[in-house]
């Protein structure tokens, strides 16, 4: 049977856990979200109640920001992600880079909101991680660094092919 919270703070142990901390995250974010990782991890970012809750985050206001950074986009975009299809329609607060090839290599993958919450996970491919609803030191240390990395990035080819 799986569980349909997790509590802040709860270390995450299992896809589920990433899964229900990052729609908790997307539910709950007010003006931006980042997400940092390696292939738009499907399990966690391409479940119908997270893609329902970023829809609805980037349609509320004009000044919401979604900015993703994805070392790897070749399969999502060819197995038609929501977030892919999201950002073709709501192009205006999607935004979709590629990382600086000498920053391609990070194993981390983490989402922040507000300054406020996060999600992290030092190794993308492994489960293990943690996440809060309201740190914003932590925030504010993730966030800063997406920014670092956000700022040597740029836009991914393959999606402004697909007019994002």
């Amino acid at each position: 049977m799986s569980k349909d919270t997790i509590e802040p703070g709860q270390p995450l142990e299992t896809r589920e856990d990433s899964r229900l901390a990052a729609l908790h995250i997307a539910e709950n974010v007010r003006r931006e979200l980042l997400i940092f990782t390696r292939d738009l991890e499907p399990a966690v970012l391409d479940q119908a109640d997270f893609l329902e809750a970023i829809r609805q985050f980037v349609i509320r206001s004009r000044h919401t920001q979604l900015r993703v950074l994805v070392q790897d986009a070749t399969r999502a975009i060819r197995e038609g992600h929501g977030l892919v299809r999201l950002a073709t329609r709501v192009s205006s607060h999607v935004s979709l880079h590629r990382p600086h090839p000498d920053d391609a290599s990070q194993a981390e993958a983490f989402i922040v909101a507000d300054d406020r919450a996060y999600l992290y996970r030092p190794l993308a491919d492994r489960l293990e991680g943690r996440w809060n609803s309201y740190d914003p030191p932590e925030a504010r240390a993730l966030a800063k660094r997406f920014q670092t990395l956000w700022d040597r990035s740029k836009p991914e080819p393959e999606f402004r092919r697909l007019g994002v």
